[in-house]
């Protein structure tokens, strides 16, 4: 290899794959991550917000860099991640069209083996793993209470997340054959942190600049990808299923843009006194109310 026509000699790395494997083999023995599963998923529900039809829709949306620092400085003074509030999010909105409260959604993780050089091994360490939302007493807390009590529950499943879904699959009984089991709704957090250095390496070389796209197929009804990577704060929606009911991606980001708005300003009052309907929706209420009451007489 050669830099600057420079010959550049590169070290052998203290890892290698062999290390996934024995990972991967450690994690389907271990008794605690298994029990974990087997318990917290007994009973579990899917999202049911979809038919059988086919479709191709998407929808993305943006914040500033000034709207971007206002969350993170929120999420420092309460001692939480962006990702978990911005996942708690998520899976309010969720709650919020689908009237449930108890309901899996799938979140993007990784088992990439945790041993010196492990994050210089090249190879693919993506995993997903189920996350239980039970959101039956959420109504009496803040929102901050809220994410403070999402951010507890994602750190206790950081224990049990290195065992790949097909696996978790497998433990309850899922059909592992299925599209995707246990979840048809998934959450990607991308913080591509290192491209960061890169910018600033490329910055000071003469060497030609790397461009990354990133295309991602799933094969879930429904994901929400939240990019971090860069100054903005960039969402990305994806339907691969129709909706059952009058249901728009429009309508669940508004459900998203009112909590972070709502979050931001510290919020303290209770989430069930949170006011979701906007002037459209009041109006559309109301005139369908008049319609009603129309038809009654």
């Amino acid at each position: 290899m050669l830099e600057n026509n420079q010959p550049v000699y590169l070290q052998r790395l203290k890892s290698t794959n062999r290390d996934t494997v024995i990972d991967q083999l450690r994690a389907k023995n271990n008794q605690d991550d298994l029990n974990f599963w087997r318990n917290e998923l007994m009973g579990y529900k899917r999202v049911e917000l979809f038919d059988n039809d086919n479709t191709n829709d998407s929808l993305t949306r943006t914040y500033d860099v000034n709207f971007k620092k206002a969350m993170i400085k929120k999420c420092a003074l309460d001692g939480i991640s962006l990702k978990t509030v911005l996942y708690a999010t998520f899976t309010y909105a969720i709650r919020m069209t689908m009237y449930a409260d108890d309901f899996v959604v799938g979140m993007v993780s990784n088992h990439r083996p945790l041993v010196e050089d492990g994050e210089k091994i090249l190879g693919c360490f993506l995993n997903t793993v189920p996350v239980r939302n039970r959101l039956e007493s959420v109504g009496d807390m803040s929102w901050s209470s809220y994410f403070k009590s999402v951010d507890q529950q994602l750190i206790a499943l950081k224990r049990s997340e290195r065992l790949p879904l097909y696996e978790i699959a497998k433990i309850v009984n899922e059909d592992v054959t299925h599209a995707y089991p246990l979840f048809d709704v998934l959450f990607n957090y991308m913080d591509f942190h290192v491209y960061k250095d890169i910018e600033k390496q490329e910055q000071l070389s003469s060497s030609p600049h790397i461009t990354v796209d990133s295309f991602a197929i799933t094969n879930t009804a429904f994901d929400f990808n939240v990019d971090v990577s860069g100054e903005i704060l960039s969402f990305d929606y994806r339907l691969r299923k129709q909706f059952t009911q009058d249901l728009t991606l429009e309508k669940i980001h508004a459900f998203v843009d009112r909590i972070m708005s709502d979050y931001i300003k510290d919020q303290t009052s209770r989430i069930e006194d949170t006011n979701f309907l906007s002037q459209e929706d009041v109006k559309q209420s109301f005139a369908s109310l008049m319609d009603k009451v129309l038809r009654s007489n």
